[in-house]
């Protein structure tokens, strides 16, 4: 889960900055950690390490625990000898997925349960009066109506991950979106700006740093402008030159990292930046998601009201008059 992933890696981050071995340190949690999935998990990755793969190969080998641009970030920090910041900065990639996951479900839970309500209790009439087969008529149609559309945009985004231009394509389409391109837009903003601090920590070449910032931020449109960013900062242009190639990235951010590279204190704003980022982004995700969540509630209200009114009527006498 969620929770256990980034349980792990706090644990694993905290060790080694107190100067504990990784070997050692996947030992202590091994033996030290309640949950018996963590601690097997934490055993095979130490066996992983000790044949000789590298941490981050090792946590590879274990699918579903880390990201591909995490592992990355993970990798290039272990080669440049500072495995403790890559560490931190996939803690605060998990850390933020957490929140705005807290976020959605704290926002949406309340009015999804009464969405349900009116779809599956104000029907039972049906499965009471008439049989089950009618009652599954009744409520399968706008259950599928429900989750049919974020299940198809869930399911097409992941198919199209590795599709570079396609990616692009369901970008530009999400990012116009009233409600959530804002969230989106900020999201990558945010991710961006935590991978490029903590490579910029971790003592990464520039080039590495904007590649893997650009393929953290989950932004297409950005991954396609690295090879420019990339020549920009070989003929010697500077790090906030090469950012700016990447459409959509504020200008403000853009501005504060040039100033921060010209006093050479950019290791002291970026995390500043990151963290601002951050807590936009989570803002950003709130006022969307409270919208829909009123909407949703809305939604259920009118349901609810329809089911009761048509059950009304069904259940009135009905009078003719006889014919003279």
């Amino acid at each position: 889960s969620l929770a256990s992933r980034l349980h792990l890696f706090e644990r694993l981050s905290q060790l080694l900055e107190s100067g504990i071995p990784v070997l050692k340190a996947l030992h202590f949690l091994e033996e030290k950690t309640a949950s018996k999935r963590m601690s097997r998990a934490a055993g095979e990755i130490r066996f992983e390490v000790e044949r000789g793969k590298t941490l981050a190969g090792a946590l590879l080998a274990r699918p579903g625990l880390l990201d591909p641009p995490q592992a990355r970030i993970l990798e290039v920090s272990e080669r440049s000898g500072r495995l403790e910041e890559g560490l931190k900065t996939v803690t605060s990639d998990l850390a933020l997925e957490r929140e705005l996951g807290r976020r959605l479900w704290g926002s949406l839970r309340y009015p999804l349960f009464l969405v349900h309500f009116a779809i599956l209790m104000l029907s039972l009439k049906t499965l009471i009066l008439e049989s089950l087969q009618a009652y599954l008529g009744e409520v399968l149609p706008p259950l599928l109506d429900l989750y049919l559309l974020p299940v198809s945009l869930w399911l097409a985004w992941r198919w199209a991950r590795s599709r570079l231009a396609i990616a692009s394509t369901l970008w530009r389409l999400g990012a116009s979106l009233p409600l959530l391109g804002r969230p989106l837009r900020s999201l990558a903003c945010a991710r961006l700006l935590q991978a490029l601090s903590g490579l910029q920590e971790a003592a990464v070449p520039a080039e590495e740093t904007v590649a893997l910032s650009a393929l953290a931020s989950g932004n297409p449109l950005w991954r396609a402008a690295v090879p420019e960013a990339v020549r920009v900062l070989k003929r010697g242009g500077r790090l906030h030159e090469a950012l700016a190639l990447f459409r959509g990235l504020p200008g403000e951010i853009l501005e504060n990292l040039a100033t921060a590279e010209t006093a050479g204190r950019l290791h002291d704003v970026a995390p500043r930046l990151a963290k601002q980022a951050r807590e936009e982004a989570v803002a950003s995700l709130q006022t969307a998601v409270t919208l829909i969540g009123r909407c949703l509630y809305g939604l259920a209200v009118m349901m609810t009201a329809f089911k009761i009114l048509t059950g009304a009527g069904a259940l009135a006498p009905s009078y003719t008059v006889p014919e003279q």
